[in-house]
């Protein structure tokens, strides 16, 4: 999941104090109802 997160959100992590990824990816994910185990 790091790494996806890394790559979906490579300019936009530049502009982050702390660069979660996977952290990111997640919310994201959530917000449409999408679950990692689905896309993965």
């Amino acid at each position: 999941m790091a790494s996806a997160g890394r790559a979906l959100f490579d300019v936009s992590r530049t502009l982050k104090t702390q660069q979660n990824d996977s952290s990111r990816l997640q919310k994201y994910l959530q917000k449409f109802g999408i679950k990692w185990a689905d896309v993965s």
